[in-house]
């Protein structure tokens, strides 16, 4: 029971990671750089791709711990700096928004 379980875990996570690159792919074919909301949804996709990809390299290859341990830093590193970027965008648009004149 428990084998068909992780079959299906790894086959989410398969689909997740697939479906997360061609996203990237396809959205890489459009201006997606040309607004701040497009870049966020590139690097949002993207580190979400790489979590998924990171994750089955790790369940399927097993690499030494300290591989892993830099890879994740590196990864959850990037993912903090972009949460933090998504942060200040929503704060500045909140801030623009309430400073706007009102008719």
């Amino acid at each position: 029971m428990v084998d068909a379980l992780y079959a299906v875990a790894y086959a989410a996570l398969i689909a997740c990671a697939v479906l997360g690159w061609l996203f990237v792919v396809l959205y890489s074919r459009v201006r997606w750089y040309a607004t701040p909301e497009g870049r966020h949804l590139m690097k949002f996709t993207t580190a979400l791709a790489l979590t998924f990809s990171l994750s089955l390299l790790f369940a399927v290859l097993k690499p030494k711990p300290e591989v892993r341990a830099v890879l994740s830093i590196a990864l959850f590193g990037w993912i903090a700096w972009e949460l933090a970027n998504r942060s200040r965008l929503h704060l500045r648009a909140k801030r623009e928004t309430r400073n706007e004149p009102h008719p």
